[in-house]
C-alpha cells in the first residue's frame, strides 16, 4: 500500500491473479490495467495465457521475438513501435504516429491513414 498506482484494488487484484513475484511482472501488470489495454481485452487474455487456460499463438511468426515476454500479448507501447517496424516497415518516427494513434492521442482520420500503410506495408 502506499505505491502510486498499485494501491487501487484493480491493480492489487491483478497482481493477485498474475502471482506477482518480479519486477517485471509489475510492469506487465501496470501495462494491463492501463485504459487501451483493457479496451482491447489484453488484461483477459494474458491472464488466461498466464494461467494455461490459452493456448499462446502469435499471428506472425516474428512476433514471437517481440511478444514472448508478454505471452503473445501487445500489451507495451514500445511492442507497437517493434511491430511497425518489423512487419510494417516502417521508420522510428512512423511506428511512434502509430504508437500515438493506438494510445487515441490522434484522431479517426490519422488512425486509419496509419493503419492503411501498415497493411500495406505488411502484406
Amino acid at each position: 500500500m502506499g505505491v502510486f498506482q498499485i494501491e487501487s484494488p484493480a491493480m492489487r487484484g491483478l497482481l493477485r491473479t498474475m502471482k506477482a513475484r518480479t519486477l517485471e511482472e509489475v510492469a506487465q501488470a501496470l501495462a494491463l490495467i492501463r485504459p487501451g489495454a483493457a479496451e482491447y481485452g489484453s488484461k483477459e487474455l494474458f491472464v488466461k495465457r498466464l494461467r494455461g487456460q490459452e493456448e499462446i499463438e502469435y499471428a506472425h511468426p516474428a512476433l514471437k521475438e517481440i511478444l514472448g515476454d508478454s505471452l503473445g500479448v501487445c500489451i507495451f507501447q514500445e511492442q507497437v513501435m517493434q511491430i511497425s517496424q518489423t512487419l510494417g516497415s516502417m521508420s522510428l518516427a512512423e511506428a511512434d504516429l502509430i504508437r500515438r494513434a493506438s494510445a487515441k492521442f490522434s484522431g479517426r482520420s490519422d488512425r486509419e491513414r496509419l493503419r492503411g500503410k501498415f497493411l500495406q506495408a505488411a502484406e
